[in-house]
């Protein structure tokens, strides 16, 4: 119940918080629950909407899709080498 509420207050910071609570949210469910999918889906929403990003993938703005896809594999890596 309590990642489904974070989860929601992820997507909700997304429209009307600044781009770096939505990271911290982002950090907190990939940290405690794995929620990869819904963080690299914050990503494409915030590039869908916004789309004031510097970097470009023909024609479509990419930036908040690529960090939060780098925050989501730096997630696995890093849960990978401290379970080991």
């Amino acid at each position: 119940m309590i990642r489904l509420f974070i989860s929601a207050m992820f997507f909700v910071s997304l429209i009307t918080l600044p781009w770096y609570a939505s990271v911290m949210l982002g950090i907190v469910l990939i940290a405690l629950w794995k929620g990869y999918v819904e963080v690299i889906l914050g990503g494409i929403l915030l590039d869908a909407v916004f789309g004031a990003a510097p970097f470009y993938l023909w024609g479509v703005p990419i930036f908040y899709t690529a960090l939060f896809v780098l925050l989501s594999l730096l997630g696995m890596i890093l849960g990978r080498i401290i379970m080991e």
